[in-house]
């Protein structure tokens, strides 16, 4: 669970927390942008992280003296090998904007945790004064394929001091919907803060064995919004699978029609039988999850590639499932195959498309 998702109940725990959300990054640092924190004030971390460490000791500390503020700051903060007490070798700069919440925003934050909770994409907006008097917070909600909302449906209700910059803001806006990230736009006294806020991934997760009980546990924790299907109740039930966020007894395929499946969905089909799983595949690559994998040895996966081929399922439909699914560790253990299969999820989310490599610059 990360910074936003834990701002309701900080609001209703603390009359006050702090937000921490890097903006920029330059060089090598321990935390990309939209890296957030969550910071109580005179109590350190709540949740979330913008890369441990020195530099956020730094960011704390900052936060702490805008506390009791109500204000706002962009800062640069800069990562140097000769840092004291710092075991780091960054030597980059994070642009981190700090900014107070009361409980007067949790009406704001609310809806928008919500959006995210449902899978939904937005774009966040914050506008001050130099001074860093927060004038405003916005929300600019993205379709379901996160993109800008073509003029004329669905307007962002912009704050009264940004109506003379609407163009200039919804083009930044429509900037980040396609490459991600944030932007800080500089317009006279004030400044603009935007930032991409992510759907929680949803992950639809066929069968509920030994295999998805790991998977449901590792994903939830590296933030996919996990549904289980399993057509028996005993197997699909929220006490088996307390990490899941839905969890439905049904026919497996009589549970699509039941399903939200988008770009950013993924679908893992690991159930207890190859019959189950051709006829699981069969319907998910009607969909359009981004992501589509299936348990089995290459034999079986050849097997029922050339099955549903026969069927008329072209075969650069089926060229885009991950069969044998996950990354090749040598996994054996339901555990250590769960640890393979979020392992290629998160490749997949996060650089969609692209070869898996090791890193070599760390």
């Amino acid at each position: 669970m990360d910074a936003l998702e834990h701002i309701p109940s900080a609001l209703t725990a603390h009359p006050e927390v702090m937000l921490a959300t890097v903006i920029g990054t330059s060089g090598s640092t321990p935390a990309g942008a939209l890296s957030r924190m969550l910071i109580g004030p005179g109590r350190g971390r709540i949740a979330g992280t913008i890369g441990g460490g020195c530099i956020e000791a730094d960011v704390i500390a900052a936060a702490n003296r805008l506390a009791g503020t109500g204000r706002s700051a962009a800062m640069t903060f800069t990562l140097t090998e000769d840092h004291p007490e710092s075991g780091m070798l960054c030597g980059g700069t994070l642009d981190v904007f700090i900014e107070s919440l009361r409980a007067g925003d949790l009406p704001f934050f609310a809806p928008l945790c919500a959006r995210r909770e449902a899978g939904d994409d937005s774009i966040r907006g914050t506008a001050s004064r130099s001074d860093g008097t927060i004038l405003g917070r916005f929300i600019v909600p993205l379709d379901a394929a996160g993109a800008l909302p073509a003029k004329g449906g669905t307007d962002p209700d912009l704050p009264d001091v940004l109506c003379a910059h609407e163009e200039v803001v919804l083009r930044a806006g429509a900037e980040i919907a396609r490459g991600g990230g944030a932007r800080r736009l500089a317009l006279g006294d004030v400044t603009v803060v935007l930032e991409r806020i992510g759907g929680a991934p949803s992950l639809l997760l066929f069968g509920g064995g030994h295999v998805s009980l790991a998977v449901c546990r590792i994903a939830s924790m590296a933030g996919f919004r996990v549904t289980v299907i399993d057509d028996r109740p005993e197997y699909a039930n929220a006490a088996r699978f307390p990490e899941a966020a839905t969890t439905l007894a049904s026919d497996f395929l009589a549970a699509f029609p039941q399903l939200r499946v988008r770009p950013s969905s993924s679908i893992v089909i690991v159930t207890r039988g190859h019959k189950a799983d051709e006829l699981v595949l069969g319907e998910a690559v009607k969909t359009g999850a981004g992501y589509i994998g299936m348990i089995g040895s290459r034999t079986k996966v050849a097997a029922t590639f050339d099955r549903l081929s026969a069927q008329g399922v072209p075969p650069g439909v089926l060229g885009r499932v991950h069969a044998p699914i996950g990354i090749d560790i040598g996994a054996s253990t339901p555990e250590e195959i769960a640890v393979s299969i979020v392992a290629e999820l998160v490749h997949e989310r996060r650089t969609p498309g692209t070869p898996l490599r090791f890193k070599s610059d760390h």
